[in-house]
């Protein structure tokens, strides 16, 4: 999604510059609407997302996934290239669930049943309600959306240390190491179910 479109090719400076003090005002608004969300996270919604929903979702990954590409000096990181259309081509094999904080997504997890494991991907919070526990209930959610799955499984960066901490708190353990990337590592996570 589009929020200011500076007009020009090449843009000239008062147009960039009139394009900047739009954005800080987007920008502002956007806080003000997080800000007023964060207030009522004990209204927290954990509900199945809709196709309708991959826009917001969409941004909202990106967000999340800005700070991990930072970690690894990596831009190219899956999450980060995925487009619009592909998403919305996902919700055809995946789960979606959303936390919903005053009509907001505030983060996201999907899911797919492989036999008798459910391969839990992207567990997503957005970095102004981290620590509120929406993660873990989000992995809850969507363990319980698999009732005949045996195991659970799951994977992510080395270095995303928060992204692991809701996974080893539910029980989930490493089991296998693999190098990606020069510069990455990928930690395979599993779970059997109790």
């Amino acid at each position: 999604p589009v929020d200011v479109y500076v007009p020009g090719c090449a843009a000239r400076p008062e147009s960039i510059i009139a394009g900047v003090l739009q954005a800080a005002a987007v920008l502002e608004k956007k806080r003000a609407l997080m800000r007023a969300a964060h207030g009522e996270v004990d209204a927290l919604a954990i509900e199945r997302a809709v196709a309708a929903d991959a826009p917001e979702i969409l941004a909202l990954q990106k967000i999340v996934y800005q700070n991990e590409a930072e970690m690894y000096d990596d831009a190219s990181l899956t999450p980060l290239r995925q487009t619009l259309a592909e998403m919305r081509a996902d919700f055809a094999h995946r789960v979606f669930l959303k936390a919903v904080v005053g009509g907001t997504i505030v983060g996201s997890v999907r899911g797919r049943l492989e036999g008798d494991t459910a391969a839990v991907g992207w567990l997503i919070v957005h970095p102004y309600f981290w620590n509120r526990g929406i993660g873990l209930k989000l992995l809850a959610a969507i363990e319980e959306h698999f009732p005949s799955a045996r195991r659970f499984e799951t994977f992510m960066g080395e270095k995303a240390r928060y992204t692991m901490a809701p996974f080893q708190s539910m029980g989930y353990t490493p089991f296998r190491q693999v190098r990606v990337t020069e510069h990455r590592e990928r930690v395979y996570f599993e779970k059997a179910r109790s």
